[in-house]
């Protein structure tokens, strides 16, 4: 793909933008260099005047900082792909830029805008009759029910998004709600739901080769045996997670989910002396993520 941008003719080309951003998808262990490829598809997509290039254009570019931790930098990108989108009139492009800006603003803690830009989103997928769309935007919903601590709501509309995710063989799709009610549940106090999901999930992600989902699982997990005084297991768990998100070069895209997960792990930090704590941490970091996995996955453990 990077030899294919130094091809004599592919200049500032709606080639070069497209060829970019799948360089940059490419390169995503490199932040820095996924970023910048990013960044210069972006810039070519502003010269071309091309309203549906420039949209995805800023959309790509917001979600790669959004998934290096740096909301910051992604939410005004999404905002200027919104209003975009808007003036374009295309209902299922309105409703996609819509759903990803509702993430950041949620993020930032602006739930009423949030909750607004996604039911908006809802809206125009259910005209459009785009139903994974319509699931995806359900839940989206529920991890803002969630948020709120309206668990019975979360609940319910996570389940309409995973049976519909379900009905369409979307596997990324049911992987990732299967997570969802994990951590629902786990919040709820139902730590073997929990786990089963959380296991159910992770096999997914593997077959899918997701390392973020599986970095996302292996973290969820350790705030399950942390809630379980599984102290050393949380550790080794936590430890895997962040040694593959160190491999990949990214960070959890959201500072909610960091902070509970740190929370999480103030226990079993306390519990165990500083050595015990450091080796536990430590030996996570060291496995593969074929060891993490399989470490992540062992059923005997509530």
């Amino acid at each position: 793909m990077l030899a294919l941008l130094a091809l004599p003719g592919v200049g500032r080309t709606r080639v070069r933008a497209r060829a970019l951003f799948a360089a940059g998808i490419l390169v995503s262990n490199d932040a820095a260099l996924d970023q910048a490829l990013r960044q210069e598809g972006l810039e070519i997509a502003r010269g071309l005047g091309d309203t549906r290039g420039l949209i995805a254009s800023l959309s790509l570019l917001a979600t790669g900082y959004r998934w290096y931790g740096d909301c910051a930098s992604a939410r005004p990108l999404m905002e200027e792909a919104a209003e975009l989108a808007r003036e374009l009139g295309e209902p299922v492009t309105l409703g996609q830029m819509l759903n990803n800006l509702a993430v950041m603003v949620q993020e930032e803690g602006e739930y009423g805008r949030a909750r607004s830009l996604y039911e908006e989103s809802l809206s125009l997928f259910l005209q459009a009759g785009d139903r994974r769309a319509v699931a995806s935007s359900l839940n989206h919903l529920g991890d803002l029910a969630s948020e709120e601590r309206d668990y019975s709501l979360a609940h319910l509309l996570y389940e309409q998004s995973l049976a519909t995710f379900r009905e369409l063989g979307d596997r990324w799709g049911i992987s990732g709600t299967l997570a969802d009610l994990g951590d629902l549940a786990r919040d709820e106090g139902d730590h073997e739901l929990a786990h089963s999901q959380y296991r159910e999930s992770l096999r997914m992600f593997l077959e899918l080769k997701h390392d973020r989902g599986i970095s996302r699982l292996l973290e969820s997990l350790a705030t399950c045996a942390a809630a379980l005084g599984l102290s050393e297991r949380s550790l080794k768990l936590a430890g895997a997670a962040a040694g593959l998100r160190q491999r990949l070069g990214i960070q959890v895209p959201f500072a909610s989910k960091r902070r509970k997960a740190d929370r999480s792990l103030e226990h079993p930090r306390a519990e165990l002396d500083t050595a015990r704590a450091a080796t536990a941490w430590m030996e996570g970091w060291a496995m593969t993520t074929g060891e993490a996995i399989e470490y992540g996955l062992e059923q005997d453990v509530l």
